[in-house]
């Protein structure tokens, strides 16, 4: 969505709320997601696998570059909600430059890339590596 530059759409404030709240949304799913396969690979023992480790450790990353676009779209959010008094200034204006301008999109493009080696990873862990197209680019390129 932040990818996709249409002024009409960039302009709307109702679009700022579509994508605020796939992101805030996506973030904490991503976090309950994270969590479970934490879980999941304590409980069946295999943590120390080194696929399971390199899909641990693209999904932190990818965690990460979608929650500073989560964090900076929650700040934006709570000035659209009225709670401007609530933010410093200077966090506000610099929040307001960085959702309207080129960081933004840069971060998105790299959480995409993370997202798709994430992805990859982890149908390697249920499917093989050799299921698809994708996952053999990610193993080659990750030298895995």
């Amino acid at each position: 969505m932040e990818l996709a530059h249409f002024r009409r759409l960039n302009d709307s404030e109702a679009w700022f709320y579509v994508k605020a709240a796939f992101l805030i949304l996506g973030i904490l799913s991503a976090a309950v997601a994270y969590k479970t396969g934490e879980l999941a690979a304590q409980e069946l023992g295999i943590m120390q696998d080194h696929i399971i480790q390199a899909h641990a450790r693209w999904a932190k990353g990818t965690g990460l570059v979608f929650g500073v676009l989560a964090v900076a779209y929650a700040i934006r959010l709570l000035g659209y909600m009225g709670f401007e008094w609530f933010i410093p200034d200077f966090i506000r204006k610099g929040v307001f430059w960085f959702v309207r301008s080129f960081p933004t999109p840069i971060l998105a493009l790299c959480g995409l890339a993370a997202i798709t080696v994430t992805g990859a990873l982890g149908g390697s862990i249920v499917y093989g590596p050799d299921f698809d197209p994708m996952i053999s680019l990610v193993y080659r390129l990750l030298g895995l």
